[in-house]
This record gives structure tokens, sequence and C-alpha cells, in this order.
């Protein structure tokens, strides 16, 4: 007899005939226990809400580079000298890379020396941009070195206009150990501050109504000089150039106290002055004037959703200005209602910031940023970017939005937890029911196999049955005598049952 064969989604049964009776076989899917188990256990991880901390193990970065001196004051016009420092703090290492940076239009580099560093091999030897105030290095030592205060380079700076000149070391410096593996170990990276200032006047003393601040930018272009009267003086002689150290004529220009320009171009200007009194000339007073009339170059700010989930969205931005420099940025929110094209300002006025800029958006929708950069003169100047908010907001610390509607999270929680007791009660509710239809399953095959068994000796029966008619019915063949010899010659009678 063929075999019985049964499957399905969750079971397979399979019956077939065999020498002692009816094999049976059946199995059932884990599909659905193992789905109910990882569905339970994904609700439980988002009702928590906490996620195991990855950590690694870092090496111990403790060595450190700094500048000596570290502070000093020097005049528009001198050199000085500042080292870049290496304490390794005990560890050996075998590689330093330096990068520095520096105001370029305060100082210049003169040059940079490495004969007397401590460096034995230079991969890339020092390199500097007085356009850029950059300044790179990278430096090998065979076998490795511990030091306290190892020297790297000694700069040369020339002082090129007055104010606070700072020297920085970038991230991006390295020292690495001498084990093998490369190991950053810088920890501390140093900085420099110096003062420049102008030479004290050796003549009259200068003052500008216009632009008062001898070490700040101003937008006007027209500045107005006046210094002190000189008693005895026959006259004054002045002039006004870019270069610090440029000295007037010997000869007087004007009787009074006060000198005016217009419509000079952006830069430092210096306003110098001497006194003629007693048929001599005195020494040159100088007063500079830093002009800016040119606001920042056009830039293009960037939105970016950051990937942590409540993370409000991102805006960075950098603008570059040419003569003063950028000091610093505002921005403006403004939300727009794409139905009826009404404006909102989310921030009625700009608020200082700096790139990036976390937006506070409350609701989805659509946002104007507008970021308005100021140079140090005060000139400024607006970039906009547009973004649009998801329909659905989760805020990391509060819950979720979704369009004008608030969800906290304690709600979120309990209705969490409600769906995991419902979840655990359905999949009891399946397991009992599995549990139920197995012992059915398994009275089914039982009756079939007890079936299909008295029928296969049914079928026995009958088949001996009619196999013994068979036998019985058929007809034997009658006896014969041997044959004689006088009959061997004779033909044999044919055979009826042939």
């Amino acid at each position: 007899m063929p075999s019985l064969r049964l499957k399905s989604r969750y079971i397979s049964i399979n019956v077939e005939p065999s020498r002692r009776g009816f094999s049976r076989s059946y199995s059932f899917s884990s599909l659905l226990v193992a789905g109910y188990r990882l569905l339970v256990a994904g609700c439980l991880v988002l009702v928590t809400g906490y996620w195991l901390p990855v950590t690694g193990a870092s090496a111990a970065q403790t060595a450190s580079l700094s500048f000596s001196p570290s502070t000093g004051s020097y005049y528009v016009g001198s050199t000085f000298d500042v080292t870049a420092v290496l304490d390794t703090h005990e560890e050996t290492i075998n590689t330093v890379e330096l990068n520095i940076t520096f105001p370029p239009d305060l100082l210049q580099v003169v040059k940079p020396a490495g004969g007397s560093s401590f460096i034995q091999s230079w991969f890339s030897p020092p390199a500097f941009s007085n356009a850029e105030g950059t300044l790179r290095l990278i430096g090998g030592i065979a076998g490795g070195i511990k030091t306290s205060s190892g020297l790297i380079t000694t700069l040369t700076f020339r002082a090129v206009a007055p104010g606070d000149a700072t020297l920085a070391i970038l991230r991006t410096s390295k020292v690495l150990a001498h084990d093998g593996q490369g190991t950053d170990v810088l920890g501390t990276r140093g900085s420099a501050l110096f003062a420049i200032r102008v030479r004290p006047p050796e003549g009259p003393e200068i003052s500008s109504p216009t632009n008062p601040d001898p070490n700040r930018w101003y937008q006007n272009n027209a500045p107005r000089f006046t210094w002190q009267v000189i008693e005895g003086a026959a006259g004054y002689s002045y002039t006004l150039s870019e270069n610090v150290e440029d000295l007037p004529p010997a000869q007087i220009r004007v009787m009074d106290t006060t000198a005016s320009f217009t419509d000079l171009k952006d830069g430092v200007w210096y306003f110098h002055l001497r006194v003629s009194q007693e048929g001599a000339w005195s020494g040159a007073s100088h007063f500079p004037v830093w002009i800016d009339t040119v606001p920042p170059a056009p830039f293009t700010p960037r939105a970016e959703y950051a990937p942590q989930l409540g993370t409000p969205p991102l805006v960075f931005f950098e603008a570059k200005d040419l003569h003063s420099g950028t000091d610093h940025y505002a921005v403006k929110v403004i939300r727009v209602d794409e139905a009826s094209g009404s404006e909102e300002d989310i921030t009625p006025f700009f608020v200082e910031t700096e790139s990036p800029y976390k937006v506070p958006v409350e609701f989805p929708g659509k946002y104007t940023v507008i970021v308005r950069a100021f140079d140090k003169a005060g000139n400024i100047r607006d970039a906009t970017v547009s973004l649009v908010t998801p329909t659905v907001a989760l805020l990391s610390d509060q819950g979720i939005r979704f369009k004008n509607y608030f969800i906290p999270f304690k709600v979120l929680y309990g209705s969490g937890a409600l769906v995991v007791i419902v979840l655990f009660l359905w999949g009891m509710y399946i397991l009992r029911n599995i549990r139920a239809m197995r012992v059915r399953v398994k009275h089914d095959i039982a009756s079939l196999s007890e079936e299909m068994q008295k029928e296969y000796m049914r079928f026995g029966e009958h088949f001996t049955h009619e196999f013994d008619e068979r036998l019985r019915n058929r007809q034997p063949l009658p006896p014969q005598a041997p044959p004689s010899a006088s009959d061997a010659d004779m033909p044999l009678p044919p055979n009826p049952n042939r």
C-alpha cells in the first residue's frame, strides 16, 4: 500500500506500511515559538530603553607638547624666537608630528630651525605658510627616546602688526610610542600668547576720534588724527603709510594739531608724526588704524540630521574674511507654513552661537535658518539654509511629537508595558493551543494507524481467500503408466494440459 504523508506550515505527518505494521512520524515547526520569544525580547528592550555600553581599552596619553616661552611682549617690527618642547613623561617615543597655527596678520615666520633638535630623521621637514598661518613637521628617532624637555624645533617670528597673537598646537599633532604599534601617547597640547605692541612714541602723543582703539578693526575708512600741542613747536610733519617704521620727512607740513584722510583701502595703516622744535626734529610717533569695509565672503550653511534619536537637526557653517577675520556668528530660525506661506519666528532675534548649531525645532515642518557672520570690524554676511523635520519627532528627554501632538515617554512606557503583557498572554494562549493541537494530532495519528492496519489486514485476508479459491478450482493431471519397450516406437498422445 502507498504511504500517507500530510504536511502543513506547522506540522508534518508521515504514515507508511512496514513489516511490523505501520510506522508514523511527525514534527512541529518551532518558527512560531521562536518568533514569539524574539518579539517579547524586542519589546522589553524597547520599553527599558537601555543599551549596553561598548567600551574599549585605550592607551595612556601622557606626553605633552608646549612652547617656550609661552608668553611675552614684543614691538611691531621686532623678531623673537619660540621653541617647541616635548615631555614624554617616562614614555619611550619614536615619532613626532607637530602641527601649529598662528595669526598671519600679526606674526610671520622668518625661519624654522631644526639644527639643535633631538629629531634624527625628518620624514617631513619643517614647512610653513605665512598666508594661512600654519606650520607642520614630522620627525623620527631610531631606537626611541625619553625626554622631559626635548627641543623639537626653534621658530623665529617677526611681529608685523599690533595685537594679541596666539600660537596653538592642533589636535592633528601626534607623539607615537616606541611599542611596535604606533600608539599615540600625546595627552596635552600647549599654547602661547604674545602681546604685540607699537613702540612708545618718541614724538607728540597721537589719538584718533574716529578710530580710537589702535588694536581694533573699524569700518570707517576716513580716519582723523589729533595730537597734543607742543609748546615752542615750529611745526609738524606727518605721513600715512602701511609700513610701521616709516619716518616723516624733516619738513614742516602743518602748524595745527589735526590731520584727516579719506577713501583708504582696507588693511592696516600707520600715521607717523614728528615735531620741529628749536631747530631740531624729534623722533617719530606712530598710530595704527585697522580698516575693513568688506563683509565676510559668501558661504553656504549645511543642514544635517544627527544619527542619535531625539537629537535636533544640526547646521554647520564657516565664513572666511580676508582682512579682519571672522569674529562670531548669530542665528535666527523661522518656521514656514507651506500651506499659507506665512512665517513664524522661532527665535525672535539673532542669537550668538557657533558651528554646529542645534536647531530648536518643537514641531515637524519646514524651517529656514539664517546664519549671520560678523567680522572683527562689524561687517556682516547672511546665509540661509532650509530644512524639513520629519512628521514624527522623537525628543530624547521628553517624548514623541507627531505633527502638533505630543506623547510623553511615561505614556509610551505604560503602553509598551501593556503591549508586552498582551503579547505574553497571547503567546501563552498560542503555546497552550499548540500543546492541545499536538495531543489531538497524536490521537488522530493513532486512530488513522489503527484504521489503516485493519484495512491492511482485511486486504490480506481477502487476498489469501481469493488465492486459496483459485488453487482449489484448478484441475490436477491424471496419473499415467510408464511406457513399455514395445511402445517405444509409438507416438505419444497429445497432452491435454498444453
